[in-house]
């Protein structure tokens, strides 16, 4: 059975990772040969030009020092879905 304080943390790490998981962003590699067609995404609070990415959301990713995301796997521009969008239109 549980307890008043355990519902209580649960429910704390409940909201943190849904939290966490509304500020990951898809990144999608925009070079042809790249392994990696699309990544998971997230600017780092305590820095500004620190970026979180990784493949799946959980498991271990990239720590990466950019002004803009990019590709762990070739050095490629990630792109979020709505610039993508915006490049195949053009």
């Amino acid at each position: 059975m549980i307890d008043k304080q355990q519902r209580g943390i649960m429910d704390t790490f409940q909201q943190d990772t849904q939290q966490k998981a509304r500020t990951w962003e898809m990144g999608f590699c925009t070079t042809a040969f790249c392994q990696c067609s699309f990544l998971m995404v997230h600017r780092c609070a305590e820095a500004h030009e620190l970026w979180r990415v990784t493949r799946k959301l959980g498991e271990g990713g990239w720590l990466i020092a950019a002004i803009e995301p990019i590709c762990p796997g070739c050095g490629g521009d990630l792109l979020n879905l709505s610039t993508l969008r915006g490049w195949c239109e053009e």
